[in-house]
């Protein structure tokens, strides 16, 4: 298996720590470098990481990427057996590839790049509320389900974690986060 990924993509580290955490070996190579710039089109014609490539079989979209690793190589699983908690962590991942990275993502051009403006006054803080309300939602919303369901997998053990300040967060808050699951 080849990987086209890069090393400040959030969701070619999706693919990684499932490709990892499956135990599957892979070669992975940075996409983005112009020196693969063919390769990458060739298996993604937008020009996106990250991009599978597993012999005959080219997948594109990290997420779509988790689903193919889960159908081919099931053990050990991501996605907790229980219908509801899998539907639950499913969420957590769209709310982390559609809010959650945008927003780090954002105020983090500041902190790698070299730039000569600076980051607009008052993102930071505004970047810390909506994490916060995107974990107080997470503190709300929690799952019921089996023992089965709260399996070794990352995402069921990603999806029980909120800092303390999220824990004691009212349990009728939405979350204000388009994307992420309600509260």
């Amino acid at each position: 298996m080849r990987l086209l990924d890069n090393p400040f993509s959030p969701f070619a580290r999706k693919v990684r720590l499932v490709l990892d955490w499956k135990g599957l070996s892979y070669e992975a190579i940075d996409g983005l470098d112009k020196a693969n710039r063919r390769v990458l089109e060739a298996a993604n014609g937008r020009v996106e990481v990250p991009a599978l490539i597993d012999g005959d079989v080219t997948v594109v979209n990290s997420s779509d990427i988790v689903a193919y690793l889960e159908h081919t190589h099931p053990e050990p699983p991501v996605y907790p057996a229980n219908p509801a908690a899998r539907v639950r962590g499913r969420a957590w991942e769209r709310c982390a590839d559609t809010a959650i990275d945008p927003i780090l993502a954002d105020i983090s051009y500041w902190s790698w790049a070299e730039r000569p403006d600076q980051m607009p006054a008052g993102m930071k803080e505004v970047a810390q509320k909506d994490l916060e309300s995107t974990m107080r939602s997470s503190a709300t919303s929690k799952v019921r389900s089996s023992s089965a369901a709260t399996s070794r997998s990352p995402i069921s053990r990603c999806s029980r974690i909120s800092p303390p300040s999220a824990r004691s967060a009212s349990r009728s808050r939405r979350s204000s986060i388009p994307g992420c699951p309600p509260g």
